[in-house]
């Protein structure tokens, strides 16, 4: 940072700060790292700097700091922030992050406009303490991957999210922000996808998409989505309205939408509908059995 200390104009054209695997907890006084990337002075020294700055972008913080009051790195951090009203936009990305920093830092910044998690996990229940809410917050985005990774992932993420979705409710954010989900699942119907969307049926999910591949009809059996269609039965999925089927394969479109409504009959008794959309290939494709990203729209 000798740069704008040299510089101190460079300041007034800085828009966007991006932070990686910054130190959250203080070193020792004798420490070598002291002011350097540390929380303090990211916050105490740094961000006040930058009038114009717009957008905070956090990549890969996975240390953990105790920012419940009346701790004093809340109490600083608190003040830190509430002068930090230049900042509209913050994004986590690849972050494992303490609950209460999560929530002091969505709620802190008297501005903030836009919220994105990218490969983000921050794990926290609605209402552990009452802090400012994020009243001029109009859009949240939230993004996961899921690989081959059992047992963990994005069910733990997608409760992150619901916690998040819950607590900004709770906290009067516009009533005009609803939460749309769009969610989609891969072909192979293992124990740990079906896990998968039990975790989430209690989430505002509006859209599935669903990815099947086969060359015969019969290949389609009812036993193999007997599960899938015990969680389309209320009260789970309550904002559901709509299952998409990506199909890949040659039987018609119009035959596939007929049979899934048969053994899926919970959506056809909530009166949802079931589109079927097929993808032409050029041999056969399996599509691959995984989780894919999530989608959340604006709030």
């Amino acid at each position: 940072m000798e740069l704008l200390d040299e510089t101190p104009a460079m300041c007034y054209w800085i828009r966007e700060l991006r932070i990686k695997k910054m130190l959250l907890v203080e070193p020792p006084e004798d420490s070598p790292l002291r002011c350097t990337w540390t929380y303090s002075y990211v916050f105490d020294s740094l961000v006040p700097r930058l009038e114009r700055l717009n957008a905070l972008v956090l990549h890969k913080w996975q240390d953990s700091i105790d920012m419940r009051p009346p701790s004093k790195y809340y109490l600083r951090i608190k003040g830190c922030l509430a002068k930090c009203r230049s900042i509209r936009n913050i994004s986590f990305v690849d972050c494992f992050m303490d609950s209460s920093l999560v929530r002091i830092l969505l709620s802190g910044l008297p501005n903030i406009e836009s919220v994105s998690f990218v490969r983000s996990t921050c794990h926290f229940s609605p209402g552990d303490h009452d802090i400012h809410p994020m009243r001029r917050l109009r859009s949240m985005s939230y993004t996961a991957r899921q690989h081959w990774v059992p047992g963990y992932g994005t069910p733990a993420q997608l409760a992150t999210y619901g916690s998040l979705s819950r607590w900004m409710a709770r906290h009067d954010a516009p009533q005009a922000s609803a939460d749309v989900f769009r969610l989609s699942i891969g072909n192979d119907l293992t124990d740990y996808n079906l896990d998968f969307i039990y975790d989430v049926k209690v989430l505002p999910v509006e859209e599935i998409a669903m990815g099947v591949s086969f060359k015969f009809l019969r290949e389609l059996r009812p036993q193999d989505y007997a599960r899938v269609d015990t969680y389309f039965a209320l009260p789970s999925f309550p904002s559901l309205k709509k299952v998409y089927v990506v199909y890949a394969g040659p039987v018609q479109p119009k035959r596939v939408q007929e049979k899934f409504k048969k053994i899926l009959p919970n959506l056809t008794a909530r009166g949802i509908d079931v589109e079927v959309e097929q993808v032409k290939v050029k041999r056969k494709v399996w599509l691959r059995p995984i989780l894919n990203s999530l989608i959340v729209g604006d709030l």
